[in-house]
């Protein structure tokens, strides 16, 4: 394999663990193998990028090895404007699975006027809903079939494949 050197606006996709922050260092952690991003600035055995790092982007420097070319001369641009529309479909689908949590908690605010007993409220309230889920499921599986269809591609939209 012949080696080409990065340049400006080359879209990378990282080989290993980037631990972007202290305790990510410390703990071994960090933004997973596979994880996209562009070059920001090309250098000899580092590289500057900017990676998507699931709410937004975030820079680090990283070693040339520890990165492959996903598509040459992509463009900064190009690649913040698609995590911007990333980071959009992520709030919304955040927004849509906490919308009955909210819910429960403002209703639950509304009817006793106070938080306490709130927490084995909604311990119950999980378990009835689950048993309802099954229950709606049996009666109308085209409706479920539907809404876990359309939770799944939003989902994947919005977190790519599972990495391993």
């Amino acid at each position: 394999m012949i080696f080409r050197a990065l340049s400006s606006g080359d879209w990378i996709a990282t080989v290993g663990n980037v631990p972007v922050s202290v305790a990510d260092t410390l703990a071994g952690d960090g933004l997973p193998a596979g994880t996209r991003g562009v070059v920001l600035e090309p250098g000899g055995r580092h590289v500057l990028v900017e990676l998507d790092g699931g709410w937004g982007t975030v820079r680090a420097r990283m070693r040339r090895a520890d990165v492959r070319v996903v598509r040459r001369r992509g463009g900064v641009e190009p690649f913040r404007s698609g995590m911007r529309r990333l980071a959009v479909v992520r709030a919304a689908l955040a927004v849509a699975l906490m919308l009955p949590v909210l819910r429960f908690a403002a209703e639950y605010l509304w009817a006793h006027r106070t938080a306490d007993g709130m927490a084995a409220a909604f311990a119950f309230a999980v378990i009835d809903s689950a048993q309802y889920s099954i229950v709606a499921a049996a009666h109308q599986p085209g409706k479920a079939l539907l809404y876990f269809a359309v939770v799944a591609v939003l989902w994947r939209v919005a977190f790519g494949r599972r990495r391993s």
